[in-house]
């Protein structure tokens, strides 16, 4: 069995601070197609600035592995600032095999 997995690390941090990115969560949603998939990431992340993100490998120096989604909320947070959120998204694609132990 095929199926595609989106995982998206949710990071923030308020407009004009100097403080760095938090996570303040992980979502993983599982598709049948890639075009469930497209469809998905089109739905949260239309208007988005986007950012490639690379990751080291031992066979070559760098991969790329995903995006990097840019985009403002407003205050609605704890704290009651705006925030810049960066979301990290990977899709991959996963071979499911039933195994007997």
């Amino acid at each position: 069995m095929k199926y595609y997995e989106v995982q998206r690390d949710l990071t923030c941090k308020s407009i004009g601070s100097k403080e760095l990115y938090g996570r303040y969560d992980q979502q993983i949603d599982k598709f049948a197609t890639i075009k469930e998939v497209k469809s998905f990431l089109k739905e949260h992340y239309y208007r988005c600035k986007k950012v490639k993100i690379y990751r080291d490998t031992k066979k070559e120096d760098h991969k790329h592995t995903g995006y990097i989604y840019r985009y403002r909320t407003p205050k609605y947070s704890y704290d009651d600032t705006p925030k810049i959120n960066e979301d990290w998204v990977e899709v991959k694609e996963i071979k499911a095999t039933t195994i007997i132990i």
